[in-house]
């Protein structure tokens, strides 16, 4: 296995989805990203998946 292979760790794969497709892109307090994630989080499973064989590219 390569010696950082972000790919292959869930928790990286899941950290970019947030970024790139759940969280809108814009000026938010640390209080409303906060909520924000937290709300992700409440409902992971349910609105939010991850899909590890769909394949991905992200620069």
């Amino acid at each position: 296995m390569p010696t950082y292979s972000p790919e292959l760790n869930r928790i990286e794969t899941l950290w970019r989805m947030m970024k790139h497709r759940w969280l809108d892109a814009f000026h938010r307090t640390q209080e409303k990203l906060e909520q924000d994630i937290q709300h992700i989080f409440d409902n992971f499973g349910r609105l939010y998946t991850l899909n590890f064989f769909e394949k991905t590219s992200y620069s």
